[in-house]
């Protein structure tokens, strides 16, 4: 190799790798934790902790647990989701033949 072909090497090198640390630091900087940029801080709102929402809600829990919890979803609404994601699902053409084969081997099959 020549001193020319040298040169033209060192250039592209240099390039690649000025590209590199370009991208490098490009990518370094769309990253939110990237430390020249300024954390936003929790700004205080002046409120504190109100203790007597608190005290009043536990006083009704310790007195009736029963009704003061949250109520919990009715189950039928659940099971009435399930039957309808079931039904679509046998209405596809694929499950449809499946389910009319199936049929017709039962019907084939010698009942004892």
């Amino acid at each position: 190799m020549d001193d020319w072909d040298l040169d033209l090497l060192s250039f592209w090198l240099m390039g690649i790798s000025a590209i590199a640390a370009l991208l490098a630091l490009f990518f370094y900087a769309r990253d939110p934790r990237c430390l020249w940029r300024k954390q936003p801080s929790a700004e205080w709102t002046g409120k504190g902790f109100e203790p007597g929402i608190v005290a009043n809600r536990l006083a009704q829990v310790r007195k009736d647990y029963v009704s003061a919890r949250h109520p919990r979803p009715q189950a039928h609404f659940h099971a009435a989701l399930l039957e309808r994601a079931a039904s679509m699902v046998r209405s596809c053409g694929y499950w449809r033949q499946v389910t009319e084969h199936a049929d017709e081997e039962a019907a084939r099959q010698p009942k004892p």
